[in-house]
């Protein structure tokens, strides 16, 4: 029984950490310029506006409308579309404990793989 539930749990986290790398879609073509929305009213003291953006669904490029989330501690760092050698990708916002103000290399060439849509980035 001790067997089984070992195997069992390693075959969990295997699964888990090759679930878990993250991927970036690149597209050949720009962006369209972001829309303007208007904010509707501000649900709590500690909501923040979430921007919306351009979003790929492999074929054209779709808008999702922003919206208000409840803000945890830190700094929201915005997303936005990112013009490498390879094409436009998207680059996710996130919470942070401080603003980002060094570009980290994201963009190493070991880490591209190509597909029927274009090349994507998987985060190692």
């Amino acid at each position: 029984m001790k067997k089984l539930v070992l195997i069992l749990t390693v075959f969990i986290v295997v699964a888990a950490f090759a679930t878990s790398q993250a991927v970036t879609i690149i597209v050949k073509t720009a962006p369209p310029a972001p829309r303007v929305e208007i904010k509707t009213a501000k649900p709590g003291p500690k909501a923040l506006w979430i921007d919306g953006h351009w979003n790929w669904n492999g074929t054209t490029f779709v808008w999702s409308k922003g919206y208000w989330e409840k803000a945890p501690r830190g700094v929201w760092t915005k997303g936005y579309w990112k013009n490498t050698n390879y094409g436009w990708a998207w680059v996710s916002g996130k919470w942070s404990n401080k603003p980002i103000t060094k570009p980290h290399k994201l963009w190493a060439k070991r880490n591209w793989k190509k597909t029927r849509h274009g090349k994507i980035w998987v985060k190692k």
